[in-house]
């Protein structure tokens, strides 16, 4: 009889523990998600199936895209993702639902240090020659700090920045132009639109001299004139999770090119610029916006239309791999010869063309382009 009364009761306790669980299921497993690192999964560029999206899931585009309270972490290739295992081996451009208590872990990026100031004065606290500092908010920087100021980071594209700046993509250990400090990470930051070089920019840099109307000397070669230029797709490639081709040709903004713009993609048209492939020897080409005066030009990794100039080498081009007279061709500048013209990872519209490490372009199946 004594046996079956304690049977009874532990029966009892054990059902009114269950039930307390039962009740308290939502902390309990908020607790626990903060506790246990799970691993990340991917389903794709664009996975309309699966929203809203559990934690560690991607990719998603906004917080809206996750569940409950849930917000999307923003990230660049293998950056950890805070909460999570795997973010270090994850090359993708992923992003990935997480709970927003897991961005003060010690594993997530935090605010760079600024240097500690020299006691001189009046220089401002902290800068050098009057440089700021350089300083990081995270890889998916408070709303409050946008428009991020100049050498403020992280930003994505030009329109994180303030008036007057562009947002500088750049690799590890990559120096910052026109900031003071060192950064190890992947970091990106908001510049002065034109620094003249990796070294800091003088105060009052010269304004830039307009295009000239008259083409320059070199002629296009022949066959490779008056042409658009378009991401090269094949069978088997896998596009935002789509299995056919979306075209997506070089563009300027607003249907127009002028001195000083920078190249995107859009989607083919009858109204995309067209380009000339102009010889400069037996290796290199400039190429020429079709009718202008106007060539791509190498500013760090960013691309911009600038005076034709053969003598000058980040207007200079060469074939990495394929044939400009062929079905398809990579492009590689001269002054960085390790890297491709792509625009990093699948394309999507009004995305910014730009130099990347060819491997990595390649991954992504963007370092090919082809004449159309």
């Amino acid at each position: 009889m004594h046996l079956l009364s304690v049977l009874v009761f532990a029966i009892g306790t054990l059902s009114t523990t269950q039930a307390g669980l039962r009740g308290t299921s939502p902390s309990v497993e908020m607790d626990d998600q903060k506790i246990r690192r799970l691993d990340l999964q991917s389903f794709g560029g664009n996975p309309t199936n699966r929203y809203p999206l559990n934690r560690c899931e991607g990719d998603c585009d906004n917080d809206g895209q996750c569940k409950n309270n849930l917000i999307c972490f923003q990230r660049k290739e293998y950056e950890l993702v805070p909460g999570c295992s795997g973010g270090m081996q994850d090359g993708s451009r992923t992003d990935y639902c997480i709970n927003p208590d897991d961005l003060n872990s010690p594993d997530t990026p935090q605010p760079m240090p600024s240097p500690t100031p020299q006691p001189v004065a009046p220089a401002p606290t902290g800068n050098s020659g009057g440089r700021p500092d350089l300083q990081s908010f995270g890889a998916s920087p408070p709303g409050n700090r946008f428009p991020l100021g100049e050498c403020e980071g992280d930003c994505d594209s030009d329109s994180d920045c303030a008036s007057g700046l562009k947002c500088f993509m750049r690799d590890n250990f990559d120096p910052v132009p026109g900031c003071n400090g060192f950064d190890a990470s992947r970091t990106d930051y908001c510049v002065k639109r034109n620094p003249s070089s990796p070294t800091p920019p003088s105060p009052t840099p010269p304004s830039p001299t307009p295009p000239s109307p008259t083409p320059p000397s070199p002629t296009p070669a022949a066959g490779l004139s008056d042409f658009r230029l378009k991401l090269y797709w094949e069978f088997g490639y896998f596009w935002q999770e789509e299995t056919f081709e979306r075209e997506w040709c070089m563009q300027c903004r607003n249907n127009g090119c002028n001195y000083g713009n920078k190249i995107y993609i859009t989607a083919c048209s009858g109204n995309n610029q067209r380009f000339d492939f102009v010889p400069v020897d037996n290796t290199y080409i400039l190429i020429q916006l079709h009718g202008t005066n106007l060539c791509f030009e190498r500013d760090f990794k960013d691309i911009f239309l600038f005076n034709c100039d053969a003598s000058n080498d980040r207007q200079l081009w060469f074939e990495k791999a394929g044939s400009f007279s062929g079905s398809r061709f990579e492009i590689s500048p001269k002054t960085l010869s390790n890297h491709c013209i792509t625009q990093r990872h699948h394309p999507k519209e009004d995305e910014e063309v730009e130099l990347e490490p060819c491997s990595q372009a390649r991954d992504g199946e963007t370092s090919y382009w082809n004449r159309y």
